[in-house]
């Protein structure tokens, strides 16, 4: 399956869950962005990328990372690349990112969908452009130290940024030193 074919789908099962009208509207408008133009990988069109992030908690906590540019604290995320899917992309980004490792489940992860203006970025040689960022709940199994990329911080609810605060509903704790 292509990667727009994918995405479409995913969007398609999404809107089977999102019961706010205006989540609809977004999802709609999306597909629609989506569906206009050809290329949506970062190497073949300078205005519009797709991402991905997780979102991913411990012991009752979001993990967020400092990004490097931005100097804010967000979802572990990244471009998705020509061989994988917004989900895989997830995956590699927590893990990348954060050393967390995903737990392996079946059920459907996707829980949002956003269009995100990206500023300039000099140092990468980029012009300001927009992300479609799809976000998928990932829950964590266990976390290797050493190969985080990032500064990696565990936020409970009150001080994450408002932005993700409506992500705690996703919220199952898992505690990494029981491994329950």
């Amino acid at each position: 399956m292509s990667l727009k074919n994918s995405i479409l789908n995913d969007l398609t099962l999404l809107k089977k869950v999102t019961f706010s009208q205006r989540d609809l509207r977004k999802i709609n408008e999306i597909e629609l962005l989506i569906d206009l133009n050809k290329n949506l990988l970062r190497k073949n069109n300078p205005d519009i990328h797709i991402s991905a992030s997780a979102v991913a908690f411990v012991e009752k906590k979001i993990i967020l990372v400092r990004h490097p540019y931005l100097k804010i604290n967000l979802l572990p995320a990244g471009h998705v690349e020509s061989s994988e899917n917004p989900l895989e992309t997830a995956i590699r980004e927590l893990y990348e990112e954060t050393g967390y490792i995903e737990k392996k489940t079946d059920s459907f992860s996707l829980i949002d969908v956003n269009l995100i203006s990206i500023p300039p970025n000099s140092k990468k040689n980029e012009k300001e452009h927009f992300h479609i960022d799809f976000r998928y709940h990932l829950k964590v199994e266990y976390k290797k130290k050493s190969l985080a990329e990032l500064p990696v911080y565990l936020i409970d609810k009150k001080k994450t940024p408002t932005e993700f605060k409506k992500y705690f509903i996703h919220n199952q704790p898992f505690d990494l030193q029981n491994n329950e």
